[in-house]
């Protein structure tokens, strides 16, 4: 054997071969002779010790057999690690230095640390003194290994500094959590033991299993060199899930079938489902992106972290379930950022049924956290989790990355030729890239190698990010806030409608309560902009509902979104996203054309659903828009009258006819699907748009598709009303509601058979009624000089008589409250400024309760 600085030589190139194997496709021999083979017979010439020269032509021979395609590129790639191992264990004599016990224990810190990280608040110097700086104390007493004295110390450092507020907390956490990740990636786990890695380095001396260290499958016999076989096609089950019904199970994969919620930390568990479903939205908004760039490393480096953090976190609360699949997909998303191979389409459906599958088990977490009952795992996990094992062994044999050169070949932008003259100026001028002697040459422009850089993955620089303090505030803390300032409102109008008529303006009173009018106005703005909520992350779960639909349905949808940054009031988004679901349902399945049919007509193929929202005046509006085929009038109006809800010689306008569709129990669909047909929905979008005070529009043209337009009020909290007077009574029209109000004249009233009133408005006869009448009260003026109120509800408009206009105004919405029920036509109440309630009217109820009651306007005079 050789001298001991020429162990440490062999051990250190060995080393160095390992990890430039590791970085090498096996399928590219040309990377293989040069990065491998080569380094390979320079070990062997340059050392005259028997043990170096026959493990190093062990490896040149496997090598050589790759490349003559005797042994398949995988089995030999894990061969020549195996051979590389040994060579390196058989230098150092065997063994782990430093100890196995004490690496593993350093390893269970900084796990435990990491862990720690992403639960505490960098502001609470008492939690990262405790939680923090006492664990890494510990870590830096745990080992004598430079590297980790080393880290320990660079992260105790940042710690103080950021009690003694020398740097911003978020930033010094960021510092210590990229550094304990450094030194964690220095670890190789070998037999039970674990090795520390120099810095920057493949390995330290003192060796390990190297095959295992790259991550090969090592569930094979020792000697077993049977060609390994590519993961079986990916089926879609009955729940929907991608999995490889082939996978088996890896037997180190056990975890607990039941936890008995109540042994765990809840408050712990309670964060982590909150913070867990942030993660999946935005990993089903990254994985459809990575569906159009694949290659695209910024969007799994977002995702790597996602499963990364839920499996830190879940291993920290002892959800062995969750962490080993959230581990198995990061292992996959890990090789993918490391560029060992492409994640292709059957990849990227397992990973949308991981991110399915997580949902489902925190959903049943939390569930038994809500009842204190104990938490099941389900049955599909061990089947997800050998799917994503198989996949990653699949991709193994799978063409990595596509280099520059080979995309703009492949695109006809350059020849091979140009591409290899290239090539042999990069060996010229070292450091000079592709692009850049392309783009000199003139053979292409920057934007076509900006184009092939992200469909190679390159990283794009996305200019620099400011990202804002934020503080969490419990939901319930925040609505009593709006509350009360709601009430400051009131008492407010009541305090400054008490000194109504009187001349303040130059008395310090009423100084004094203009400034209180300003700053309660503020109050209720900033209040209430404290619950606006942007829409993307319910536009994110549409865009992944289209996706899934469009496999179910066999159809090609492309899917718009427009508008996602709008905000609307939390609770009007969590009513809204059952009706946008719907919606989406019915486009997908009865709006949009088979591919086939589309083409028929001279269509394209893929059919376009466009969700946008913007917006209009005091509302937001919300658009569900296909290029499909367009509503049936004629097949709406069989199937109503074939219901029952319509005489079949009634006489509607094409708005009324299509609204039909939001009856209960309504569909045209020929047959009922797994995706719509069965009645139900469309009543329930319109059940739930009317309960936030909003209307939905329809606008469709036969064959060119479809739009429904809702509109919403910003907030549930407030609104803005019309006040009118009624007999002798004040009430409050939404704003959104009304259409245009006009004083009739004589010539614009008419009778129908003597009881139902009309009056003409812009050539339309609208059915009239007494507002008072209509909520029991006398009415109190003549038609003739009472004021109409045109309102509008489901495509339908309608002429209220009310005595005066007061106004328009804010209104701070307020329930009747149990002592007075349900009362038929009235939403709610609010308080004036003179202490009286007027009534908030319920458009679309109120029309149907004088519909009932008919229309008679008695003549005060009479």
């Amino acid at each position: 054997m050789a001298s001991e600085g020429g162990v440490q030589d062999v051990v250190k190139a060995a080393e160095e071969i390992a990890a430039a194997l590791a970085a090498t496709d096996p399928a590219d021999n040309q990377a293989l002779a040069v990065n491998v083979h080569a380094k390979l017979e320079k070990l062997r010439d340059g050392s005259s010790d028997a043990a170096v020269q026959n493990g190093a032509n062990e490896c040149i021979t496997i090598i050589e057999k790759i490349i003559f395609q005797e042994i398949s590129p995988a089995d030999g790639k894990k061969q020549v690690a195996e051979a590389l191992s040994a060579l390196i264990r058989k230098c150092s004599g065997g063994g782990a230095a430093g100890g196995g016990d004490s690496m593993q224990e350093v390893i269970e810190i900084v796990e435990d640390i990491s862990a720690s990280l992403i639960l505490v608040d960098p502001t609470d110097n008492q939690a990262l003194a405790v939680g923090i700086h006492s664990k890494l104390e510990k870590l830096r007493g745990a080992s004598e290994d430079a590297n980790v004295q080393a880290a320990a110390s660079e992260c105790v450092a940042m710690v103080e500094k950021i009690i003694f507020q020398e740097i911003k907390p978020e930033e010094g956490i960021a510092k210590i959590a990229e550094r304990l990740t450094t030194l964690r990636r220095g670890f190789q786990y070998v037999e039970g033991a674990s090795v520390p890695l120099e810095e920057g380095g493949a390995g330290a001396s003192g060796g390990g299993d190297l095959a295992k260290d790259l991550d090969f499958d090592m569930d094979a016999d020792e000697g077993d060199s049977t060609p390994k076989t590519a993961a079986a096609p990916l089926k879609q089950d009955a729940d929907g899930f991608f999995v490889d019904t082939s996978a088996k199970a890896k037997p180190e994969v056990k975890f607990r079938r039941e936890i008995d919620v109540s042994t765990l930390d809840a408050s712990l568990l309670t964060e982590f489902i909150a913070e867990a479903q942030e993660h999946f939205a935005n990993a089903d908004a990254a994985l459809l992106r990575l569906e159009v760039t694949p290659a695209d490393v910024d969007i799994i480096n977002e995702l790597f972290r996602v499963f990364h953090t839920i499996k830190g976190v879940a291993g920290f609360l002892s959800l062995d379930a969750i962490q080993a699949l959230a581990h198995a997909t990061e292992s996959l998303m890990d090789k993918a950022r490391e560029k060992v191979f492409v994640l292709n389409s059957a990849a990227i459906d397992l990973i949308f049924s991981t991110v399915d599958t997580l949902k489902k088990e925190v959903e049943s977490l939390t569930l038994a956290l809500e009842n204190n009952t104990q938490y099941v795992v389900q049955e599909i996990m061990d089947q997800i989790i050998a799917s994503v094992h198989a996949m990653n062994e699949s991709l193994l044999n799978n063409k990595p990355m596509p280099k520059l050169g080979e995309i703009l070949v492949k695109e006809g932008k350059v020849s091979p030729e140009e591409v290899e003259s290239v090539l042999h100026e990069q060996e010229r001028r070292p450091g000079t890239k592709m692009g850049e002697i392309l783009v000199e040459r003139g053979a292409v422009g920057p934007n076509d190698i900006s184009q092939a850089l992200e469909k190679q993955g390159a990283p794009v620089n996305k200019g620099v990010v400011v990202i804002k303090e934020s503080v969490k505030v419990d939901t319930d803390k925040l609505d009593k806030l709006v509350d009360m300032i709601g009430e400051l409102v009131i008492t407010e109008s009541m305090v400054t409608g008490g000194l109504a008529g009187k001349d303040l303006q130059s008395t310090r009173l009423g100084v004094n309560a203009r400034q209180l009018t300003k700053i309660t106005r503020q109050l209720q703005e900033i209040g209430l902009s404290m619950r606006m909520m942007s829409l993307k992350a319910t536009f994110n779960k549409m865009a992944r509902l289209v996706r899934d639909l469009a496999r179910k349905a066999d159809k090609e949808i492309a899917f718009v979104s427009e508008g996602e940054d709008t905000e609307l009031d939390k609770s009007v988004i969590e009513h809204i996203s059952d009706p946008l679901v719907h919606m989406i349902r019915n486009s997908a399945d009865h709006g949009l054309e088979h591919p086939d049919e589309r083409e028929a007509v001279g269509k394209s193929r893929t059919g376009t659903i466009t969700l946008r929202a913007y917006q209009k005046g005091g509302s937001i509006c919300v658009e569900v828009q296909d290029d499909g085929k367009g509503l049936d009038r004629d097949a709406i109006f069989k199937k109503a009258v074939e219901k029952g809800l319509l005489a079949p010689d009634a006489q509607l306008s094409d708005a009324e006819i299509h609204h039909m569709i939001f009856a209960p129990g309504f569909s045209t669909a020929a047959q009922v699907t797994d995706i719509s047909g069965r009645g139900v929905g469309m009543d329930v979008v319109k059940k739930n748009v009317e309960s936030l005070r909003g209307r939905i529009e329809i606008n469709t043209k036969p064959g060119q598709g479809t739009t429904f337009v809702i509109h919403l009020p910003l907030t549930l909290a407030i609104m803005d009303g019309m006040i009118v007077c009624a007999g002798d009574e004040r009430y409050i029209l939404p704003t959104f509601s009304v259409v245009e109000n006009f004083k009739p004249a004589k010539t614009d009233l008419t009778d129908v058979m003597g009881t139902q009133k009309m009056v003409m408005c812009h050539g339309q006869l609208l059915p009239l009624y007494s507002l008072a009448e209509v909520m029991g009260k006398k009415n109190t003026i003549s038609i003739d000089n009472g004021i109409v109120m045109v309102v509008e509800d489901a495509g339908k408009r309608t002429g209220l008589l009310v005595d005066k206009i007061i106004g328009q105004q804010q209104t701070v919405i307020k329930k009747l409250g149990e002592g007075v029920g349900k009362i038929d036509g009235v939403s709610g109440g609010a308080i004036m400024p003179d202490g009286k309630v007027s009534l908030i009217i319920d458009v679309a109820e109120t029309v149907k309760l004088a519909m009932r009651s008919g229309s008679t306007i008695e003549d005060p005079e009479n």
